[in-house]
Order: structure tokens, then sequence, then C-alpha cells
């Protein structure tokens, strides 16, 4: 699809198309954020040469991008990301951006992991004081360092979900918790199961049900084994320490976890879930992944 054709395809999706050059990701036009290109204007911007796409964000209806930066948090939302019809990435980084329609438009979000300050992952839709002013380049593009196309998942080139922001805002949370904490997970295999069974004792002790349990754990599990992770081994380690919580039973917890994973992510990741000594967390699992 030529870029031109590609913004008019945008334009009927009911997104508000920005030219970026080719192999680029900013614009070079001046104030693009307040572009509001049409149909009758796209000749204009877009003149069948080689050039990137990108669209708006917060206008019209909401667009948001969820933005997954690192290996991690891809394979975490794969369990914990509200559904949607719309996900694009490229070769080397498949499914990192999965788009929305968020209800009301929200600030953007950034998750950074304490330890060396890189990104997890990042909730794009308005600039953090609630004003339009952030696009993403979409499909078809070009990505600037390694060449790749930037193109739909297969059966990924639909209409992005609609969504409350209260329930989008918390998955964000809840995939960069698992992220993080999936960086930092010990590399011995007795240590892992020692870790599970304290972070299961964490989420137990917060309030948080054994199916969202099971579902983070599952998100931990992902991003550490992918194809390879094991539901069912996963669950009965989760359901194991359930169990001792509803007969009186000892289980470990919080002071395990930071034994094994650190201080800093542990006390950063329970504090993204919403989990405090003195406040039980909400729901965990904000909807049903799909790819």
């Amino acid at each position: 699809m030529s870029p031109t054709n590609a913004a008019l395809d945008w334009i009927e999706r009911g997104f508000l198309p920005v030219p970026i050059p080719f192999r680029e990701k900013k614009p070079v036009i001046e104030e693009w954020q307040k572009l509001r290109i049409d149909k009758a204007s796209v000749p204009r911007y877009f003149n069948g040469q080689a050039q990137n796409n990108g669209v708006l964000l917060g206008e019209p209806y909401g667009a948001a991008d969820m933005d997954l930066d690192c290996p991690e948090a891809i394979a975490a939302a794969a369990t914990l990301a509200p559904a949607t019809g719309m996900i694009f990435g490229r070769a080397s980084n498949p499914a990192s951006h999965r788009f929305y329609r968020a209800d009301p438009p929200m600030p953007s979000r950034k998750y950074l992991d304490p330890t060396d300050k890189s990104c997890l992952v990042e909730l794009r839709c308005l600039k953090a004081d609630g004003t339009v002013g952030l696009q993403t380049v979409v499909p078809p593009s070009t990505h600037k360092e390694t060449g790749e196309a930037i193109r739909f998942e297969p059966g990924f080139d639909r209409e992005p979900a609609n969504i409350d922001a209260d329930e989008l805002a918390p998955a964000v949370g809840r995939i960069a918790a698992a992220a993080l904490l999936a960086r930092h997970w010990p590399k011995a295999a007795g240590g892992r199961h020692d870790a599970f069974l304290a972070l299961a004792g964490v989420l137990c002790r917060g309030g948080v049900t054994l199916d969202d349990s099971i579902e983070f754990h599952f998100a931990i599990y992902r991003a550490m084994w992918g194809a390879a992770a094991d539901r069912e081994r996963c669950a009965a380690e989760v359901r194991t320490t359930f169990e001792k919580a509803a007969t009186g039973g000892a289980m470990t917890g919080f002071p395990k976890l930071v034994e094994a994973v650190g201080d800093v992510a542990a006390k950063t990741a329970t504090k993204w879930l919403g989990i405090t000594p003195d406040r039980k967390s909400t729901r965990l699992n904000s909807s049903h992944a799909n790819i």
C-alpha cells in the first residue's frame, strides 16, 4: 500500500494521519500537532514518495498506544493486556504496539525499571499536561534503526478496542509489574520456585483472587519461558499458597520476594499493582488478551 493510500485508510478508520519522512519516527512539519488532515488534503502531505505514516494520539476518540518497550512486557501483555483488534510491530519486535480507544482520553504514563531507568512499557495518549501532542509511527512504515517493515500482526489489522480509561491504565501497570519482576527473577531453579511462592503469598495477602493471581504469575512465566511456559505448573504453585492461607498454614510473602528480586524491584512492582501494607489491590486480570 502506498503512503497516500495508507493515509486515506487511516482516515477511514477514524484516525488523523501525520506525515513523517521515510525511515524516521518524528514529524518535521512545524506545529504538526495541529494538523487535521482529511481526505481532500491528503495529496498535499502524501505525494506518493517513500514516506512513513504516523497517527495523532488522543484525537479523535481517544486513540491510545500501549507501547511495549522490552521483551518481558510484550510477553506479559499476551496474558494481561485487554483484548484489541489492532496490534502491530516489526519482525524483530513483534506485537510491540497495541492500539485502543480510551474513554476518556488520558495523559500518557511511562513505567521505568528503577534499577537502570530503561523503559518497560508506555501508555501513550495525551501529553502529560492533558493536551494533544503525541503521535505513533504506524503501518505501513519502515523502522528507522533496522530498516524493517512496521506491519500489523496476522489477523490484527482490525479495529482498536473501546475501553474505559480506568480499565486501561491499571492494566498497563500490571504489565509493567510483571515485566519488572521477570527481569529480576532468580536464575536458579530452586530460587525461582521459592520466589513464585513468595509472590503468591504477597498477592493472597493483598486480596487478589486465586484466578487473578494465576494469571499474573503466568504472565511472568511467559516472560521467562515463552511458548514453553507451563500453565498447569504455574497454577499449582499458586494454589499451594492459597490452600495454605485457607487452612491457616504458614506461607512466605514480601520479605522472601525482596530476597529473590531485590528491595527496589519488589517495592516498585507491588506499588504498580496497588498493593501496600494497609491497602488491598484491585482486580489484576483486566481482560482477556488475544495474542
